[in-house]
């Protein structure tokens, strides 16, 4: 990899003159080199060869190239124990030419699982403490480390996190496994936009002061976590809470209390009876929003309520402005109870609402039993579901787009026990008949794919941009199939390897090699003109991520 600098030796000493192009043509092409959200190196090799044109071009692709530093560099390969991790080439460059500091707008810093010890220092931090402009700060700990004593157990990312919030030009901050975080100092940043906190711990009765002009707020996982550390965040629009809901909340703060600008709400939460206690506490808190999406998994229906997670009362109190709903339930036993909570969710804010869209996705990991025995149950319950859509008047006078997409999946540790196809599809063409009034609903069109091992009800789709992260290749197929608007298509498929695995190269294959017909399905949706599930006229832009981790593995045992 090379990087061209303006005064280098081998440069020609007579300029060629730069081509004739207005200098917003040339950021626009430079632009589309690097897609948005993506590291600068996907093109590094593109922008090494425009900045030759001329100085011009040169100037506009350093400012690419150095805009974002990731340090420990990440390529793949694993540090040896006891040596340094290796050294990102762009701070290798940077420390020869600090002019070019000034480009460098984001910052990923890591600390190394294998090299964090105590007395190594971190070579990179020097260059890092003279960035000017930083706008975006990641800051990842590989593990749970106290803010205070960080510099001292080999990682600078204190220092580091200082000195972005004393220049002033902070506007998006992530930051995971810290614990006695200085939520003061950090709210207390002019410009922060956005923050994500992960695996995280607060100080005891800190409570911020100053006003912060935060709008983006993402909690995955915390530790005595009150909620009005965050009462300086009064214009607040957006909250996501994470997948983990424990410990609870530490005071009785509520959430429409501290954010009372909150417009978009998200919580992702399995539904185990150690969490519900505080995923309660949290909908108790949550009115007025515009936006809400639900993500449950694990529902368990041998409760003595099979579902006891108050929803509906969230919904009720922001029935005069909830505009979208997304709900997405996962469970591996007792259909019945996504049957039943759905009409009944939907008839807590029935009449009186400005609900204009509705997601509801339903994925029911099969286990061995008979379909007919767990899904024709629950014919009833669609009806009432049917009925509450078209009741005449309407009990939503504002919906223009509903969407219902159930999942049936095979759970792959049951080996023989596979989905009875023939009492899948008569399970289908019944709810497909229960379904068909909602088709003539005025604003309504129905679609209906069938593939499988799952199938699909969609009730018109006009998704213009979906990001997937699937457990499996037929669950991401299941989720792409009839969004015929599509116009961006993001997958991330991450295979966890939790066990030793032979380092062979064909063991490896044989343990993928499964995947190669739901990959050439994938293939086909996309480009087979004669599938009609395969049309997306819209669509613009696909990015597939692939990851295989075997952090769980000991080296002994990794995969080729």
């Amino acid at each position: 990899m090379s990087f061209v600098q303006g005064n280098s030796p081998n440069s020609t000493s007579q300029e060629l003159p730069a081509p004739f192009l207005p200098m917003e043509i040339v950021e626009l092409i430079i632009d589309k080199l690097v897609p948005e959200g993506r590291h600068p190196r996907v093109a590094y090799d593109e922008l090494t060869s425009c900045s030759l044109v001329c100085r011009t071009w040169l100037h506009a692709c350093q400012r690419r190239m150095f805009s974002h530093v990731e340090t420990p560099a990440y390529d793949g390969v694993r540090a040896i124990p006891g040596q340094p991790p290796k050294e990102d080439k762009l701070i290798e460059v940077l420390n020869r030419n600090t002019s070019l500091l000034g480009n460098v707008r984001q910052v990923t810093y890591r600390t190394d699982n294998v090299y964090q010890q105590e007395g190594n220092e971190d070579a990179s931090i020097s260059i890092l403490l003279r960035l000017p402009l930083v706008k975006r700060l990641s800051i990842h700990c590989a593990r749970y480390t106290s803010f205070e004593s960080a510099n001292e157990r080999g990682s600078n990312f204190r220092s580091l996190l200082m000195h972005c919030i004393s220049t002033g030009n902070l506007s998006h901050l992530s930051v995971s496994a810290i614990d006695r975080l200085p939520m003061n100092e950090i709210l207390s940043s002019p410009r922060l936009q956005c923050l994500v906190v992960r695996d995280c711990g607060f100080r005891e009765k800190e409570r911020s002061a100053r006003y912060s002009p935060l709008k983006f707020l993402k909690i995955e996982g915390h530790k005595n976590m009150p909620w009005s550390i965050f009462q300086s965040c009064r214009d607040l629009e957006t909250l996501i809470i994470g997948s983990s809901c424990e410990p609870p909340i530490a005071d009785d703060c509520m959430v429409q209390e501290v954010f009372p600008s909150l417009k978009h709400f998200k919580l992702s939460a399995p539904h185990w009876e150690e969490h519900l206690a505080t995923v309660n506490q949290i909908f108790a808190g949550v009115s007025h929003i515009e936006q809400m999406r639900i993500e449950i998994s694990d529902v368990r229906g041998h409760f003595p309520k099979p579902f006891r997670l108050d929803i509906g009362g969230c919904e009720r109190r922001s029935q005069s402005s909830l505009k979208i709903l997304q709900l997405y339930f996962t469970a591996s036993r007792s259909f019945w109870t996504f049957a039943t909570m759905i009409p009944d969710m939907m008839s807590a804010i029935q009449g009186n609402n400005v609900l204009e869209e509705l997601d509801i996705i339903l994925h029911y990991q099969y286990r061995p039993r008979s379909i007919a025995d767990e899904f024709t149950p629950t014919l009833d319950d669609w009806r009432r579901f049917t009925n509450i859509v078209t009741e005449n008047p309407p009990s939503f006078p504002f919906l223009q787009r509903l969407s219902l997409q159930i999942l049936v999946s095979e759970e792959l540790n049951w080996g023989c026990g596979k989905v009875n196809q023939q009492e899948l599809a008569a399970f289908e063409g019944a709810l497909r008949c229960i379904l068909q009034p909602i088709a003539h609903t005025p604003n309504f069109s129905f679609k209906t794919w069938g593939r499988a091992g799952f199938f699909t009800i969609s009730l018109t789709q006009r998704v213009a941009w979906c990001e997937l992260s699937a457990q499996s290749e037929s669950d991401m197929l299941a989720k792409i199939q009839g969004r015929d608007a599509l116009e961006k298509l993001d997958i991330s498929l991450h295979y966890n390897i939790r066990r030793p695995v032979t380092p062979a190269v064909q063991e490896l294959q044989h343990w993928l090699a499964p995947t190669l017909e739901a990959w050439t399905r994938f293939t086909s949706l996309l480009t087979d003109v004669n599938d009609p599930a395969s049309q997306f006229p819209s669509l613009r832009h696909v990015y597939l991520q692939i990851i295989i981790d075997d952090r769980d593995t000991d080296a002994a045992h990794r995969p080729d």
